[in-house]
């Protein structure tokens, strides 16, 4: 379903530091499926980004090196106290990297700048990542995955 719309799904709860993040997603980035230009929804409401700009910017760099960044979209979904500071650390970002970053605090939003069309077949493959206890693409339990 989401492969053919050529997005990835992520929903992180729970604590994440740089080095969670860039171990795990190897996982990820080695399954058959995986495409450096499929557009990513990141859910990130119920984590805790333990990390700073600087990290943030050589963990990108890291991806980017490692060839598994194409140009494309990526929408990232959290609370409304938190899209100010986001939005300034990923709006720099953009200019580094072939990746078009966008923070959002609301779901329709968020869906219509990254895909358009209907948004409830993603919103309902969220909710499932958002309940699911496994996650094939990341070694963590509070971290889920999907095409």
């Amino acid at each position: 379903m989401l492969k053919n719309r050529k997005i990835i799904l992520e929903v992180l709860i729970g604590d994440f530091d740089i080095e969670a993040m860039r171990s795990n997603r190897s996982l990820l980035y080695s399954d058959r499926d995986f495409h450096p230009s499929f557009n990513i929804f990141q859910d990130i409401r119920d984590a805790n980004m333990d990390f700073t700009y600087d990290e943030l910017f050589a963990y990108l760099q890291h991806l980017n090196e490692s060839k598994v960044m194409a140009v494309r979209k990526t929408a990232i979904l959290t609370t409304p106290d938190s899209v100010g500071k986001l939005s300034e650390w990923f709006e720099a970002l953009d200019e580094a990297f072939p990746v078009n970053f966008k923070v959002f605090a609301s779901y329709d939003d968020c869906i219509a700048w990254l895909s358009g069309g209907n948004p409830e077949p993603l919103k309902e493959a969220i909710e499932v990542l958002r309940q699911s206890p496994y996650s094939p693409y990341f070694n963590e339990p509070n971290s889920f995955t999907g095409f």
